[in-house]
């Protein structure tokens, strides 16, 4: 299982830095062909697909996110637009379903804990 980083409404989207690694990334950075940055992350697996949240992130943001000054829930719980992105990955490999949202419709499952680093994702 792969995230969508080939071929979707997102563009071709070039990995920058992968922060949690299982069976492949499970919590990234990457950018697209605009130069805009996203922090991903995997939430949830079904037979047919995996769903993945995408949070557009300044770079600043993301220094901040990498030096632990901001949590990672609040990346996708407050993201800088108020916007996310809920992208699901078919295991067919047809093209992914990108799904704009605002942050506030996210489930609260799919967050990060509490004060989850990408130092410490697991933390409570």
């Amino acid at each position: 299982m792969h995230p969508p980083v080939e071929s979707s409404e997102l563009g071709p989207l070039e990995i920058v830095d992968v922060y949690l690694d299982y069976d492949g990334p499970r919590l990234f950075s990457c950018m697209d062909g605009r130069g805009q940055l996203f922090v991903a992350v995997w939430v949830d697996e079904r037979e047919a697909s995996a769903v993945w949240l995408y949070a557009p992130i300044s770079r600043q943001r993301l220094n901040e996110l990498e030096a632990d000054i901001v949590d990672l829930r609040s990346i996708f719980s407050e993201s800088e637009s108020g916007k996310v992105l809920r992208v699901t990955t078919f295991h067919d490999e047809r093209t992914p379903l990108v799904e704009p949202g605002d942050c506030s419709e996210i489930p609260e499952e799919w967050l990060p804990l509490p004060g989850a680093s990408l130092s410490e994702p697991h933390v409570q």
